[in-house]
């Protein structure tokens, strides 16, 4: 149904960027059903894998601290290749080569076993730490010359440090990595976590951009075209404009965020599982909306103070990236915690809204009444603004 005349200008603002929207959407659309789609086959894969093989590649065991006694052992190639035949391994790869040094670079290294044993217990290793390299052994079919092939290393300094898939674990408590995840508590192996990485770390950034983009043209792209004075000419007011082009951005970003939420549900469906619910998928993605006032908000404000387009698209993406930054630091650096209340993302933690299954009513009902008091600041200004023909 075609938008009543009277609302023109919101119809010939949602008009403008509908090719662009739709790919937009379709990408997301596209993205979001793929990352849940994929997750029971990377589970499986990465989870057993990761739990089976742990440190077995290679590992180092300290058996007598005081007589510095360490046993070195490694995975076999016939278990580390099991794709490939035993007869040929054992005609291209006969023996192992274990060298030691004193440093990581290895470059005093001297081999202390060569053999086709996969342990080795050494003693008389005080201090230290200790590094050691693993080479296969071959025979050059050309000229007949033994070869060697660097295959693993490990360091004394390995010793109790998590491996595998406790390593995986340890990973999620790194501060830089809670950062990205938003600061939740997660469990990268349930589909929760697994979307808090995969899809939550990245794709609300690539909609805050995309709206920051289009909100950023609605009236300097008018300005520098001279159709806003065209338009204005009109018994329409400026208030009036602004109102409307703003609604305008307001229905494509909840039509972005719905299509957020849909992927989800397409590829939950698809999955066949209730580790995510409906309920989960609406709080995570809808807490977004009210972010996207605020980002629409300021590009709307610095849509009216610049006369040129790609100016303010300029600047409303550098104050997107600058306070996702920001964001990411806060998470990050004790120093920066302070800044949190002021920054809009943190109200908007979709990870923990995934987590938690519901919506933070305060924390949005925060970021609403920035966005409207964001507006009133951008419609005061395009009140005083003089546009020139």
């Amino acid at each position: 149904m075609k938008i009543p005349f009277k609302l023109f200008v919101m119809e010939r603002t949602l008009r403008e960027p509908i090719k662009g929207m739709l790919i937009f959407c379709l990408i997301i659309l596209f993205i979001g059903w793929g990352v849940v789609a994929m997750f029971p086959t990377w589970s499986e894969s990465q989870g057993e894998a990761l739990s089976e093989v742990g440190s077995e590649f290679m590992s180092v065991k300290e058996l007598d601290k005081d007589n510095g006694t360490y046993e070195v052992a490694w995975m076999s190639l016939n278990d580390t290749l099991p794709f490939m035949p035993q007869d040929m391994l054992l005609e291209f790869f006969d023996n192992y080569s274990l060298t030691e040094s004193s440093n990581s670079s290895m470059l005093d290294e001297q081999e202390v076993y060569r053999g086709n044993r996969t342990q080795i217990v050494l003693d008389g290793r005080t201090g230290g730490p200790y590094f050691y390299q693993l080479y296969i052994l071959f025979e050059d079919p050309g000229n007949g010359q033994v070869m060697q092939y660097p295959f693993r290393n490990v360091s004394t300094e390995d010793i109790g440090k998590k491996t595998g898939l406790e390593s995986f674990e340890n990973l999620m408590d790194n501060p830089a990595y809670k950062a990205y995840a938003g600061g939740a508590d997660i469990d990268i192996y349930s589909l929760k976590g697994f979307m808090v990485t995969e899809f939550f770390g990245f794709v609300p950034l690539m909609v805050g951009v995309y709206i920051a983009y289009l909100v950023a043209g609605v009236v300097s792209k008018e300005i520098e075209d001279k159709t806003a004075d065209l338009v204005l000419a009109t018994p329409l007011s400026r208030e009036r404009f602004l109102i409307e082009k703003y609604i305008a951005m307001m229905m494509l970003a909840l039509v972005i965020v719905g299509t957020m939420a849909l992927s989800l549900y397409l590829g939950v469906v698809y999955i066949d599982t209730n580790e995510m619910t409906g309920g989960d998928i609406l709080a995570s993605t809808f807490i977004f909306y009210p972010l996207a006032m605020v980002i629409a908000g300021y590009s709307l404000i610095l849509s009216v103070l610049f006369d040129e387009q790609k100016k303010a698209m300029g600047a409303s993406l550098g104050v997107f990236l600058f306070t996702y930054a920001l964001h990411l630091g806060s998470n990050i650096s004790e120093s920066l915690e302070g800044l949190k209340p002021y920054i809009p993302y943190h109200y908007a933690n979709y990870q923990e809204t995934l987590a938690s299954g519901s919506m933070d009513a305060g924390d949005a009902g925060v970021l609403i009444a920035a966005g409207i008091v964001l507006f009133g600041i951008a419609l005061y200004l395009f009140r005083k603004k003089e546009i020139y023909l």
